[in-house]
């Protein structure tokens, strides 16, 4: 790869961590109600599409089921951001040919959910929790496997690009 290509894929992978890490920190902002809120109408949204017959139901018991599967939405939420961050982080670190660029995204990744959790204490009517900075490293970890997995795929991908040519 170009040099000049490696420095722009680099930068473009720096600003998406920026990115991810600007929307962790929108997100955790939020203080309770606009964080209920926001979770509320993202598991709405997919009670809507994915639970069988959920328009038959009453409003009580669309309220009950709200209520069920809110919790599982916000971790799921919780993982997945931080699986992204994680990615993007072992793309970055790796792309830089440090050593260890899976410990190091995963241990830079978990600060970053010890720090937002913090942060999460400054809002009203948030706090910071112990189990949230599990769920988000282990969103890391997943997201450091996935990327493994992509430079696995684009590394085929390129290899086989060179025997046809």
């Amino acid at each position: 790869m170009k040099k000049q290509t490696l420095i722009g894929l680099l930068i473009a992978l720096l600003i998406l961590v920026l990115a991810v890490a600007a929307m962790i920190f929108f997100f955790s902002a939020q203080d309770k109600d606009q964080s209920s809120d926001t979770s509320k109408i993202v598991t709405q949204r997919l009670l809507e599409r994915f639970y069988p017959d959920y328009d038959q139901l009453t409003k009580k018991q669309k309220r009950v089921l709200l209520r069920q599967y809110q919790p599982t939405v916000r971790k799921t939420a919780h993982v997945l951001e931080f699986m992204l961050l994680g990615a993007l982080l072992f793309l970055l670190v790796h792309g830089l040919k440090a050593r260890w660029a899976g410990l190091i995204a995963w241990i830079t990744g978990t600060l970053y959910a010890v720090t937002d959790e913090i942060h999460q204490t400054a809002v009203s009517g948030r706090a910071g929790m112990i189990t949230d900075v599990g769920f988000d490293s282990g969103g890391v970890l997943l997201g450091i496997l996935l990327g493994l997995l992509l430079l696995r795929l684009f590394r085929r991908i390129f290899e086989k690009g060179k025997t046809a040519a």
